[in-house]
């Protein structure tokens, strides 16, 4: 059988993992995969999103069966479009996943079918969802209906917190289409589960359960930040920060010597940050970043030069580098795919000397785990 896998996270990395174990198969693809899925599976730059160019491939490449791991290209009808074109794909249509895909479908859902959830009421108008607020009290949960990435629920603990939350979601946008209705709900305390099933729509097969500990402090403090597509450089492959293990040695930075090693990952600390969160909403991709985030540009005009700029001192004018790909600690460059945003096309590729990149994710980049040893502060060399 001929395989592809769509996503580029750990979920579809486990998937690939698992696929590559049985002898029934004999090639798998992943689009768009990662570094640490290029060990199972032929990695294909097309994007989860990008229906078309996917089913395209699909057809090319007598795919015999295709599986879904992210929400968004589910949320937009790829099991639809695949069916239609007599292809076989594992995963719910456009109007299942309207379940994870729209809270307010959801809460409907289980108010019409007397399933037990947290008392709630929807609103379309941003002044009032804040008077509601008012009303209620806290603490309570504004939750955007849409897809936002695990980043689209807050937990308020004071009024004007939860106000701040509508504001941000239905006012400045920071989800886009995803906060034009948001949800303000009690909020529940207590252990919380999550329950999978596979279904064919007349059988259910229940999944192991699983706890999803979104806040990035002890005691469920601090916001939900965490991405789980961050992935650490190790002596075995990029991994997931919580995929770590005992024995694997993390690729460190040291900023004053410039220079890079493999140790043993020793306690880690998360950047704090609390306040408004920036997007920038392209025709091909929407970033979302705190103001301090910074990004790597390269100017538009006159003479080019790359340099790093904060999220909040950000012009149009610059080029911003989406992604790259590099093959192993031995090469001398990083390939970085160069991409406008403002009009939606694709540039050159740009080489980077492999240290300045590094310095670049050790120094400039605002998320990411750094240690405490005795030689002083090291930095882990993440991918976000």
């Amino acid at each position: 059988m001929r395989i592809l896998v769509i996503g580029s996270g750990g979920r579809e990395h486990a998937l690939v993992w698992k696929i590559a174990q049985s002898k029934q198969v004999d090639k798998i693809f992943c689009a768009p995969g990662n570094g640490g899925i290029l060990r199972h599976a032929e990695c294909i730059d097309i994007k989860a999103d990008d229906i078309k160019g996917l089913l395209d491939f699909a057809r090319k490449e007598k795919i015999d069966l295709t599986l879904v791991g992210p929400e968004a290209p589910l949320a937009v009808g790829i099991v639809d479009e695949f069916n239609n074109h007599k292809l076989r794909i594992f995963g719910p249509t456009k109007k299942a996943a309207r379940l994870e895909a729209s809270k307010v479908f959801a809460k409907e859902l289980m108010a019409k079918y007397n399933v037990p959830t947290a008392n709630f009421k929807i609103f379309d108008n941003a002044d009032a969802a804040k008077k509601y607020i008012e009303k209620i009290g806290v603490p309570c949960v504004v939750k955007a209906d849409g897809l936002a990435q695990g980043k689209g629920v807050i937990v308020a603990k004071t009024v004007e917190e939860a106000k701040g939350a509508v504001k941000s979601i239905m006012e400045d946008k920071i989800f886009g289409e995803s906060g034009n209705r948001v949800i303000v709900e009690d909020c529940l305390e207590g252990q919380e589960a999550s329950i999978i099933v596979i279904t064919d729509s007349k059988e259910v097969m229940p999944l192991a359960s699983s706890q999803d500990h979104k806040r990035i402090f002890d005691g469920d403090k601090g916001p939900n930040c965490y991405s789980e597509d961050t992935e650490i450089l190790t002596n075995n492959s990029w991994k997931r920060f919580n995929m770590l293990k005992e024995d694997d040695e993390v690729a460190v930075f040291e900023p004053n010597s410039r220079e890079i090693r493999f140790e043993k990952p020793l306690k880690k600390y998360w950047m704090k940050y609390k306040g408004p969160m920036i997007l920038f909403k392209h025709r091909n991709i929407d970033l979302l970043v705190t103001p301090n985030h910074r990004m790597l540009l390269q100017q538009k005009y006159r003479k080019k030069k790359i340099y790093v700029r904060e999220a909040g001192e950000y012009k149009t004018e610059n080029y911003i580098f989406q992604s790259g790909i590099w093959k192993g600690k031995n090469d001398k460059f990083f390939i970085l795919p160069e991409y406008d945003y403002k009009f939606n096309r694709k540039l050159g590729k740009v080489k980077i000397n492999f240290i300045d990149w590094v310095g670049f994710l050790g120094i400039h980049l605002s998320e990411g785990y750094v240690t405490k040893g005795k030689w002083g502060k090291r930095v882990y060399i993440a991918q976000m």
